[in-house]
């Protein structure tokens, strides 16, 4: 027993194994008779916390996936969900969440998810941040940012959101009043069904956006609205147009 003890104590410093975590990444430090060599290869789920748990959602049951086709998920905090429901068509899409007790839904949908990065970068002992994507949404190329404490963002049904889109529910740095209170330590963004978002738009915290409406190519929507079947444009946005409609198909 002692000469087993002997002999794998020196296999343990002449060869040995360390996998970090790096991100998307698995770093891999292999050393070996003294030489040092490291190994990086892409990890498409990584979980870094407690009770952290990434769901496909298929006729109603939640199954425990370690991989989801198209995306790449980072997690680095305690009681963190993601549900992504089925069917779904994902392409180049990330998700990166550091915090605690969020929870990321992406329900069913029949169009192409494309270059879809939700980011919630923040990190402290409160967070409860929702991201919540309803059915049959479409993206090209759309930054969501849930920084604040106790935000949520909701997208609603059969939405459809250009290149280039940035929704923000928060703050990214602290801001006070002069006597150093905090006076923006929440924030929502509720955008409703049937809603199209044009390219390079930016959509503010603290809004809502009616169903069926437009938001016009660059707008920076910084209020809420609630009128629906209008089109809503400029910096800052402003209805420019009502009783209009708008369909993905083109007929021109």
């Amino acid at each position: 027993m002692k000469l087993i003890n002997i002999l794998t104590n020196l296999i343990n410093l002449l060869f040995s194994i360390d996998i970090q975590k790096e991100g998307f990444f698995l770093k891999y430090i292999i050393k070996f008779f003294g030489l040092k060599f490291s190994f990086k290869f892409q990890s498409y789920i990584n979980l870094i916390g407690e009770n952290n748990n990434i769901y496909i959602k298929k006729n109603d049951i939640l199954i425990s996936v370690k991989k989801i086709k198209g995306m790449k998920i980072f997690i680095e905090g305690n009681n963190n969900t993601v549900i992504i429901e089925e069917p779904y068509i994902i392409n180049n899409c990330f998700i990166t969440c550091k915090g605690n007790n969020n929870k990321i839904i992406i329900e069913k949908t029949i169009y192409w998810i494309n270059n879809l990065n939700i980011n919630l970068f923040q990190k402290d002992n409160i967070d409860n941040r929702l991201i919540h994507i309803k059915k049959n949404i479409s993206t090209e190329g759309v930054q969501i940012f849930g920084w604040s404490n106790n935000s949520k963002i909701i997208i609603g049904e059969d939405c459809q959101l250009s290149f280039d889109v940035s929704i923000i529910s928060g703050d990214g740095h602290l801001i006070t009043n002069k006597n150093g209170e905090c006076t923006h330590n929440y924030g929502f963004v509720e955008i409703g069904d049937h809603v199209w978002i044009g390219m390079r738009s930016t959509i503010c915290k603290n809004i809502k956006i009616p169903n069926n409406c437009i938001v016009g190519a660059c707008s920076v929507v910084t209020k809420s609205f609630f009128k629906k079947n209008c089109i809503i444009a400029g910096n800052p946005a402003k209805i420019i147009k009502t009783d209009m409609c708008w369909s993905r198909k083109n007929n021109w």
